[in-house]
């Protein structure tokens, strides 16, 4: 088929258009093409969204508010990830339960340890594992994230953790607690290492995955930083107004961020240079516990003093807005699906923040704002297509059937036969294209592709070869011309 393909091309009044048909949706949708006569003579040609930072869902109701939330998921770069990742919510409230939802609110499961009593908890997607920490006897439970099933019970000597923070490159979890001293967990025996680090007053505790190192929080306002490449603590001190109750980093921009524990200001650090600190003030709103949106660049903020969720740019280090919503505690970012997740300390539920917005564009053509330029000129002057060629992302879209539906004088729909593209094309056997040829079916918008489907999340590249049929009307502009010739494959790889 190949070999059509570049006869075609030889041909000087052969001419294609390219374009990407995406699915913007987790479902199969059917879509027409080339269809001017139910009114698709336009299609947007990039996804819109509405409803940026709102709240869309609530569940996971109990008797008490949630302490901590952890997401199957992950948004930095992290050596050799074994598995997809689910997006799935893991809960802790304080009691011997560890509640997982999916993330769309729905119970997966739960499991009880006896006489544990969990306030939070660490996903690592490395080994795709839970670690639990009973704040009463310091044990760690190790549970699979598979099949939630309990693979190890680490005994430790961290009694009462405030902190914890994930190290990726040594697959290393590390806690504090009030004892004020830095204990580590080794993720690849599921043992605790010997080595405690001792320093007084600690807090909290924050990974920087650029620098390698520790940042430190403590009771007396100020935060330290420990050098995992040294083992040593760094000779620098930030004195901050406040007690830092909570910190996130940035990888983005290789930045920290550090919640004041009474006030309504939060503590910046540019980590790069590490020489002094800026406060952002948050309008009223007073910082608990922050998660960073690597997606958009975004910190976002809860509040058990006040009320909302308020939202950091980035780029600005400035307040973007605020979210109205109850008091609340735990918060977390999903990069599976744009969306913050927080424990409302009122209703004792979490509900969920969509970041990104929603997409209210089931479908749109990306590659080539060409698409609707040569749909709209088909009524004027009608085109001879020799091939139609699909470009797909899984081979499973090319099991759909294509099928041609022409529009009689009369309005009548007549059906030509269906295409079913996995076998009318051998080339497609050798990877993911299919190949159709058309025989110089006649394309004038009353002649389209019917309910085509696209799978889900997909992504379908369409190469249309066709001829003029008036050729003195010809113009660099219409039909579109793509001269030179371009290779579909890297068109795509450059659009």
């Amino acid at each position: 088929m190949e070999e059509i393909r570049n006869k075609l091309l030889n041909d000087e009044n052969e001419n294609v258009v390219q374009f990407n048909l995406v699915n913007t949706t987790s479902s199969p949708i059917f879509v027409n093409l080339f269809n001017t006569s139910e009114g698709l003579s336009s299609i947007p040609n990039s996804v819109t969204y509405i409803n940026q930072n709102t709240i869309i869902n609530s569940f996971g109701t109990l008797g008490s508010p949630y302490t901590g939330l952890s997401i199957n998921t992950i948004d930095e770069v992290i050596p050799s990830p074994i598995q997809s990742f689910t997006g799935d919510i893991y809960t802790c409230n304080g009691s011997n339960k560890i509640f997982v939802f999916s993330q769309r609110g729905v119970l997966i499961s739960s499991f009880v340890y006896a006489f544990a009593n969990f306030t939070f908890a660490d996903y690592n997607p490395i080994n795709n594992q839970l670690y639990a920490v009973d704040s009463v006897s310091g044990d760690i439970y190790v549970t699979d994230c598979t099949n939630f099933t309990l693979t190890a019970t680490i005994t430790t000597s961290i009694v009462s953790p405030t902190s914890s923070t994930y190290d990726k490159t040594t697959n290393t979890i590390y806690y504090v607690n009030t004892s004020t001293n830095l204990f580590s967990i080794n993720c690849n025996t599921n043992t605790q290492n010997a080595n405690i680090i001792s320093a007084e007053n600690l807090f909290s505790v924050t990974y920087n995955s650029i620098n390698n190192q520790l940042y430190l929080t403590t009771t007396v306002n100020t935060c330290i930083i420990y050098s995992l490449v040294t083992n040593l603590f760094l000779l620098i001190t930030f004195l901050f107004p406040t007690l830092g109750q909570s910190s996130e980093f940035n990888f983005t921009d290789n930045t920290l961020y550090i919640t004041s524990n009474s006030t309504d200001d939060v503590y910046f650090i540019d980590c790069s240079l590490n020489i002094g600190f800026s406060t952002i003030n948050l309008a009223g709103l007073v910082p608990r516990n922050i998660t960073f949106d690597s997606n958009q660049n975004r910190m976002y903020l809860s509040s058990s003093a006040t009320e909302n969720i308020a939202v950091i740019n980035c780029l600005s280090n400035s307040l973007l807005t605020t979210i109205t919503a109850n008091q609340s505690n735990a918060i977390v970012f999903n990069a599976n699906n744009d969306s913050v997740y927080f424990g409302d300390d009122i209703s004792n539920n979490i509900q969920q923040i969509t970041t990104k917005g929603i997409a209210n564009t089931p479908y749109y053509i990306s590659g080539s704002v060409n698409y609707n330029l040569f749909l709209n000129n088909l009524n004027n002057e009608p085109v001879s297509i020799q091939m139609i060629r699909l470009l797909v992302v899984s081979q499973n879209q090319l099991f759909n059937q294509l099928q041609l539906t022409k529009i009689d004088s009369n309005g009548n729909q007549i059906f030509l036969p269906d295409f079913p593209i996995n076998q009318v094309s051998a080339y497609q056997q050798q990877g993911n294209i299919g190949e159709i040829p058309l025989d110089n079916i006649v394309f004038d918008g009353r002649t389209y592709i019917n309910q085509y489907q696209l799978n889900a999340k997909e992504n379908v590249s369409f190469e249309i070869y066709y001829k003029q049929l008036d050729l003195t009307s010809a113009s660099p502009t219409f039909p579109i011309f793509f001269k030179p010739k371009i290779q579909l494959k890297d068109y795509i790889k450059n659009n």
